[in-house]
Parts: structure tokens; C-alpha cells; sequence
């Protein structure tokens, strides 16, 4: 997992390409062996960034994203609604396991720097 100023994230994929590249018609370079999975704005809802980390975890390589998005998916919290006088109180569970299992269970790990799962 790299994660960089945004402004410079597709500087990143470039040097990557560059130095490591997917094929090579010289027998000299040997080709990238991994993928690179780049979280960037075009991935616009929690759905499609967590299928992007659910692709990096299953197939492994490399892992681009901004500071700024990695501090909005470390810090995600479940919003709560403003309980109003006299209403009953409830909680949309499946919304609530939805949230939860996306982040306690995929990205999280990665978040506390338990990098046993890599191995």
C-alpha cells in the first residue's frame, strides 16, 4: 500500500509502468510479475473503493491512494440519526453490518499495520 500526496498519483502509476512494466519486448526487462490498483476521484461511492481494495486483498501487487482518502476511510463512521422527542429509537442493522463489514473486515485489518495477512 502506497499512499501519496494526490497530486502526484498518477506520477507514481507512470514510474511504475516505466520501470516496471506489464510486458516487455526486450529480453533484458523482465515484466511486472503484479497488478497496480489505484484508488483515485473517479471511484466515486464506498462500494466501488472497497471493491477496489477487495481486488488489491485477493490478488495482491500494489495498492495507490491519496493521503486524503485514506484518512476518510480510516476515520468512516456509521452516521446516526438525530433522535426527535417521542420517537422510538431503531437501528437499520443491515445498514449498519453493511458498513461494518466493509471496513472491519477488509480494510481495517490493513489500517492497524497487521500485515501478517500479505504473507
Amino acid at each position: 500500500m502506497c499512499i501519496v500526496p494526490i497530486n502526484t498519483l498518477q506520477n507514481w502509476v507512470s514510474e511504475f509502468n516505466h520501470w516496471l512494466p506489464e510486458a516487455s519486448r526486450s529480453e533484458l526487462v523482465r515484466p511486472r510479475g503484479f497488478k497496480i490498483h489505484v484508488i483515485n476521484e473517479s471511484l466515486k461511492n464506498l462500494e466501488m473503493r472497497s471493491k477496489a481494495i477487495l481486488g488489491w486483498r485477493r490478488e495482491g501487487g500494489v495498492l495507490l491512494m491519496g493521503y486524503e482518502l485514506y484518512r476518510q476511510l480510516a476515520n468512516k463512521k456509521t452516521r446516526k440519526k438525530k433522535k426527535r422527542k417521542n420517537e422510538p429509537e431503531y437501528i437499520d442493522i443491515e445498514e449498519e453490518d453493511k458498513t461494518k463489514s466493509i471496513l472491519d473486515g477488509q480494510l481495517k485489518t490493513f489500517l492497524t499495520g497487521d500485515f501478517r495477512l500479505l504473507a
